[in-house]
């Protein structure tokens, strides 16, 4: 349960393989399983998204609203991150919660290599449309 009970729980799940299909697909439920088991069942909606980069799949789940996911490499020559304002209205933008992770800092997922000069790190971006309080937590899942 979160530590503020006013808080809305968000789980990212994350591991360090690029899961895709089936595989991607267990991972998924694997997360909603994962999340259910800790915060119980519930009437509420579940609000699921699925994200993948370089060696990298992550699942972010919570009751609070929809969810939106993006992962990538920060080098732009990736074309990771598209501009997260783009095509969107500024009331979506106002009612929406959004957190950052980087994830190469989380314990269990390796960093990737890279020539000099190029940033290889990986961030999420988490966005959820609610204006209630978000308890972030984040579970790094061996890859099998």
């Amino acid at each position: 349960m979160p530590a503020d009970p006013a808080a809305q729980p968000v789980e990212l799940f994350v591991t360090g393989r690029t899961l895709r299909g089936s595989l991607g697909e267990a991972f998924r439920l694997d997360a909603i399983a994962r999340f259910e088991q800790t915060h119980g069942d519930s009437d509420a909606p579940l609000h699921v998204a699925l994200g993948r980069t370089v060696e990298l799949t992550a699942a972010a789940v919570t009751r609070a609203g929809p969810v939106r996911l993006e992962v990538g490499v920060a080098d732009p020559a990736f074309r990771s991150f598209l501009d997260p304002e783009a095509g969107r209205s500024r009331a979506a933008v106002e009612g929406e919660r959004r957190v950052t992770v980087e994830l190469d800092a989380l314990a269990g997922i390796r960093p990737l290599a890279g020539p000099p000069g190029v940033d290889t790190s990986r961030h999420a971006v988490v966005r959820v449309e609610t204006t209630a309080r978000l308890e972030l937590r984040i579970t790094v899942v061996p890859p099998v």
